[in-house]
């Protein structure tokens, strides 16, 4: 280790000041700066003054506060509407639907090397392309890295641990609800849902889409006759009461029965 060596010339002591006069503002100690002074939108230095300003505050939350949440929501990914995100807080990792992005045509990433992905059916995957996509939920936008994931019937954006910490996300069990949080502590409560495409594609008011039970199947009356003159005779019967409509109608007299 190399030691510091003290100046003892005068004129040493004065090229250093030189030096140091514009750094003067970095250089000097200053009074300990509140949590409330930098933890702002904008990020400031925390500690001492004297520190570089490159310390910036991270707005999410730990990662042993994260909900454990599991269901659909509803939201935009690059602008278009996509009501089957799957939010799933014991996913360690973002993933989108590879038939979602060729549909929409988003932009893929290479990755230097493949990985493994484990699934929630013990499945192991490979994943060797990515996405950056902006996801809007409630209004509020998070940037998301989504690793590209093979077709998939039950989702087309699959959002783990790491989009539900950064967006500050609190589950409401009871009720089935989302809360999650922007910039400036804006905050919306959204719904939870069992199954994806649970709302109606189009309308003036956002409605959800319930599936309605089907009524039990009422038993057809069977009537049974001996021959079939009771059938001639009632399908006659309904003729002569049609044609009789018909003239009517016409403002003709109906000539009658020719039995």
């Amino acid at each position: 280790m190399q030691r510091q060596r003290r100046l003892k010339s005068p004129k040493s002591r004065e090229i250093v000041t030189k030096l140091l006069t514009p750094f003067k503002d970095f250089c000097e100690d200053g009074e300990p700066v509140a949590e409330e002074n930098w933890r702002t939108d904008e990020g400031k230095c925390i500690g001492s003054a004297a520190m570089l300003k490159v310390v910036w505050c991270d707005l999410a939350d730990p990662e042993e506060s994260v909900a454990s949440t599991l269901g659909y929501i509803e939201g935009h990914v690059e602008g278009q509407r996509c009501t089957a995100m799957m939010i799933d807080g014991g996913s360690t990792v973002d993933l989108i639907n590879a038939s979602f992005i060729m549909e929409r045509q988003i932009p893929q990433i290479l990755l230097p090397t493949s990985g493994i992905v484990r699934l929630a059916n013990d499945k192991l995957t490979r994943v060797d392309r990515c996405v950056y996509v902006r996801v809007v939920v409630a209004g509020i936008l998070a940037t998301v890295k989504a690793y590209v994931m093979g077709a998939h019937k039950d989702w087309e954006i699959l959002l783990g641990r790491t989009w539900l910490r950064r967006i500050k996300a609190k589950e409401d069990y009871a009720n089935e609800k989302l809360t999650v949080q922007g910039a400036k502590g804006t905050s919306q409560t959204i719904p939870i849902f069992p199954a994806p495409r649970l709302f109606e594609p189009e309308g003036r008011k956002r409605q959800i889409l319930r599936p309605r039970p089907t009524p039990p199947d009422k038993e057809d009356e069977v009537i049974f006759v001996e021959g079939d003159q009771e059938i001639l005779d009632e399908v006659e019967a309904t003729l002569e009461q049609i044609n009789k409509a018909v003239y009517e109608s016409s403002g003709r007299s109906y000539p009658g029965s020719k039995n």
